[in-house]
């Protein structure tokens, strides 16, 4: 489509391709190589064994604990990235309760909670950060860090008490499709690392807090790849294995600039839908959590900022 703009005339190439070194998608393409790092690391393993502990309650409440999760900790690092941290666990973990939990039951969810939370801070996803340059275009104040992150946590309580009475179910029912078969190697596998971990670990604190703090107006993408860049030249993971495996098909939506209702939507979601999500499947339960969200938003932002 952005191809087919630049042969029509419609966009010039300068305009077309700017985007693909915008913040955001440095952003993404940043925290994604350091989420790699400490996952290649070892660093996390343990997380996989609180994870196959929740099972232990119920699909159900897994979903709602990783909706929950995905959307807060999106706040502090950019969800696709975070996306792409959790989609391994998920799916060992789905792999190790021999379908008691199921990959196209979670990883849906797992995206628009990292979606609905990412736009709780100016790190998680692209809409603040273009909302912000709007304010800044027009002279007017721009957002702190977490100057949205109110309306953000009220959404994500709302779904996530929607899952719990109601979508759930609906998810069961509408997700009727096989499901995708995986061979990945378990996460609980993977060795160790001491140094990497410490290295990789510190390079994502750091990131956080540099992302909170900005010093010296320090752009987001720079601190991100800056912090990929770090764990890249110190070896903690292979640069080769890196780029083969990147993401490249979500990073090329969000360069193009192509939410929760279309597989093309948002970056976010185009990444989960390797569980084998149709076109529908996208537009009834995104749609149907874009509805929620929207009027949750109306409702918080009249309560929370007064504008009216």
């Amino acid at each position: 489509m952005m191809l087919a703009m630049v042969f029509t005339g419609v966009l010039s190439s300068g305009d077309a391709f700017s985007n693909f070194g915008s913040t955001p998608v440095l952003l993404t393409f940043g925290m994604i190589v350091i989420i790699d790092a400490i996952i290649d690391s070892g660093a996390i393993v343990q997380f996989e064994h609180v994870l196959q502990h929740m099972t232990r309650r119920g699909e159900k409440l897994f979903l709602v604990l990783v909706f929950l999760s995905a959307g807060i900790i999106s706040m502090f690092t950019n969800n696709s990235a975070l996306v792409a941290m959790f989609m391994p666990f998920i799916a060992s973990t789905a792999r190790s309760t021999g379908g008691k939990i199921k990959k196209k039951h979670l990883y849906l969810p797992l995206a628009m909670g990292g979606l609905i939370g990412g736009t709780g801070s100016l790190a998680g996803s692209t809409a603040p950060l273009l909302a912000n340059e709007v304010l800044e275009i027009t002279g007017q104040k721009q957002f702190s860090f977490f100057t949205t992150a109110p309306v953000s946590l009220s959404i994500l309580a709302v779904v996530a008490l929607c899952y719990w009475f109601f979508l759930y179910d609906l998810t069961v029912k509408w997700f009727d499709f096989e499901e995708a078969r995986d061979d990945g190697k378990p996460i609980a596998e993977i060795p160790l690392n001491k140094r990497n971990a410490v290295i990789s670990l510190t390079v994502f604190i750091a990131s956080v807090v540099l992302f909170i703090i900005q010093p010296f107006g320090w752009d987001l993408g720079l601190i991100a790849i800056s912090g990929a860049v770090i764990v890249i030249t110190m070896g903690c993971v292979d640069v080769k294995t890196e780029l083969s495996n990147m993401m490249w098909p979500a990073l090329v939506t969000l360069g193009a600039a192509l939410a929760m209702a279309t597989p093309v939507a948002t970056t976010t979601i185009t990444m989960v839908q390797v569980a084998g999500y149709r076109f529908k499947d996208y537009l009834r339960a995104g749609g149907l959590v874009g509805i929620i969200g929207l009027l949750t938003a109306w409702v918080a932002i009249v309560l929370i900022y007064g504008l009216l």
